[in-house]
């Protein structure tokens, strides 16, 4: 693409020039009737953007991922040894990415996830040693969250990667979902696909950028 601004009277000398973009297209059917198909630059890094800001409706989960990112072995469960999360942006692909799951092509992924989370959360199974004391258990008006999202290969039941679970206002942790929801339509987040060639290198990644 170019861009100039010739007119009668000026002549652009050199127009400015947009590199060369690789668009790729798909018209998967878990995606908004609204967008049943479009397409992508594979050159630009998606990341989904959550803000700690006081007037922010998701502050919550925001600094959730914040600390999970910045102190890993502050949160919980608490495994007794270094604990590693995937996907924080740094406007690159050099981090670790997540991949998207759906609930119609991975849904006993997904429960997992949840199972696992919930078990932490609770205190209970695997996690009775190591899950949320009692003094930190979501209570009347919050919900248990959990970082890598239910959403993704790097859920609660992942073997690559820790987890985290937090209480958190439960309007606050439905402004994230949303927008997480969101977040894979606008930016056409395709779900992991194992039969691919190389899948760990040609599915999708995305990000979480936390301000």
């Amino acid at each position: 693409m170019e861009a100039y601004t010739d007119t009668a009277e000026y002549k652009t000398d050199k127009p400015a020039v947009v590199p060369s973009l690789t668009p790729r297209c798909d018209s998967a059917l878990y995606f908004a009737v609204t967008r049943p198909e479009s397409c992508v630059f594979l050159e630009a890094v998606p990341f989904l953007a959550y803000s700690t800001a006081t007037d922010s409706p998701n502050k919550g989960v925001a600094q959730h991922i914040k600390d999970a990112f910045a102190s890993p072995n502050s949160t919980y469960p608490s495994s007794g040894t270094l604990k590693k999360f995937p996907g924080e942006y740094d406007g690159t692909w050099g981090n670790e990415g997540l991949h998207r799951l759906t609930e119609s092509l991975h849904l006993s992924v997904m429960n997992t996830n949840t199972a696992h989370k919930d078990a932490a959360c609770s205190s209970t199974g695997e996690y009775a040693t190591m899950g949320l004391p009692s003094i930190l258990r979501p209570t009347l008006g919050q919900d248990c969250d959990e970082y890598p999202f239910r959403s993704t290969l790097e859920g609660a039941a992942g073997t690559n990667w820790d987890f985290s679970v937090r209480a958190v206002d439960t309007t606050q942790n439905q402004s994230a979902g949303g927008s997480l929801s969101g977040f894979y339509g606008t930016d056409r987040v395709l779900a992991w696909d194992p039969t691919l060639p190389f899948p760990d290198d040609s599915n999708d990644t995305f990000y979480v950028r936390v301000t």
